[in-house]
């Protein structure tokens, strides 16, 4: 999957795509970030299959919508997309701490 600068989702070998903002019932941990989304926070929750294989995925807003901006020239995969931006990686990090968990 890839996602566009106008919000749109460019499926590719998907069977289908879900995704839906919820609030947490229970503490869950963000695939971008991998720190943890606190009970009570809204965030980002994306299902669906990907070359046969189901995937369920939870991610902070903030993280999707930075997610969104790296991939938004059409070619950017999900994968490894952090490394790329290690600086920016720590400072996000360290974002989504104060905001969540402190």
């Amino acid at each position: 999957m890839i996602y566009l600068a106008n919000g749109d989702i460019k499926l590719m070998s998907e069977d289908f795509y879900k995704e839906a903002t919820r609030k947490a019932r229970k503490p869950h941990q963000c695939w971008a970030c991998l720190l943890e989304i606190p009970v009570g926070a809204n965030y980002i929750n994306s299902c669906g299959v990907y070359l046969g294989d189901f995937f369920n995925a939870h991610s902070h807003i903030e993280c999707m919508e930075i997610f969104r901006k790296l991939s938004d020239d059409g070619e950017f995969e999900c994968l490894d997309y952090w490394d790329e931006f290690d600086f920016s990686f720590e400072k996000h990090q360290a974002m989504i701490k104060d905001k969540y968990l402190n």
